[in-house]
């Protein structure tokens, strides 16, 4: 059976309908993922910083090596960090799904994946993360030694593996960017059986959530040029997207999703 699938541009309308009397509660969710970034930083940054302290003492400085193994250190903690923080993606997207479903998403949906299913989660969350750990290597070792032994390494070839960084997780998402939407929509499956659903359902799609992704691209510049605060507007209306996307991808439905039969 053939259907008609929306475009970019209707998705998008589509999404800035739905959060017409929402978006109080989707900046909400916004800012409480942000603050956990946060501390993901702020604590994996302090701890790297007290070793080094530790071992080199007061205003010391440690050798190039084992201060790259410490920051290497400090670096794997903040992904540790991370993967707990993007726990919230759960939440976040039932959150989401809720709302563009009218049964109306609360604040309280962002703590879901801490409450129910969290090793699930946490599977996925590692999955989604690797990638971009793996291409941050690069610009984390190339950057450190730019840093601490000048002249080893150019600028050019620290700004060309900060891209590479930069430029995978949008890759990531065109294979598995609805891995938690389709999380929430089956909650029978296990994490790999998720992660590999959400590969095949993306098949044949990909174009189309890449072309939804690129229209975000000017708004991502205005809000670089508004110190950020226009990132408060816009993600909630990409995410609304994604989550618009998600259910014109998986229509007819065939599985009555847990989330549905709870509202």
């Amino acid at each position: 059976m053939q259907y008609n699938y929306l475009s970019a541009s209707e998705i998008r309308d589509k999404a800035k309908e739905m959060l017409k009397g929402n978006y109080g509660k989707a900046i909400g969710i916004t800012v409480s993922q942000l603050l956990f970034h946060y501390f993901a930083n702020f604590f994996s940054f302090e701890v790297e910083d007290g070793i080094q302290n530790l071992l080199a003492g007061p205003g010391g400085s440690l050798p190039v090596t084992k201060d790259l193994i410490v920051s290497l250190g400090g670096y794997l903690l903040f992904l540790l960090f991370l993967v707990l923080a993007d726990i919230s993606m759960a939440g976040i997207a039932l959150f989401y799904l809720k709302t563009a479903t009218g049964r109306g998403g609360q604040l309280a949906d962002f703590y879901y994946g801490y409450q129910n299913d969290t090793g699930r989660f946490f599977t996925i969350s590692c999955v989604l993360l690797l990638p971009q750990f793996v291409a941050s290597l690069p610009f984390f070792f190339l950057y450190r030694w730019y840093l601490n032994a000048p002249g080893s390494v150019s600028l050019p070839a620290v700004i060309a593996a900060a891209v590479l960084a930069t430029l995978i997780q949008p890759l990531v998402s065109l294979f598995l960017g609805i891995a938690f939407y389709l999380a929430m929509d089956f909650s029978h499956l296990s994490a790999g059986e998720v992660l590999r659903e959400t590969w095949q359902k993306m098949s044949g799609h990909r174009l189309r959530f890449l072309r939804l992704m690129i229209g975000f691209l000017p708004l991502l510049l205005l809000s670089l040029l508004s110190f950020g605060v226009g990132f408060l507007w816009v993600v909630p209306y990409y995410r609304m997207s994604v989550a618009v996307f998600y259910l014109d991808l998986m229509k007819p439905k065939t599985v009555t999703s847990t989330w549905e039969r709870t509202a």
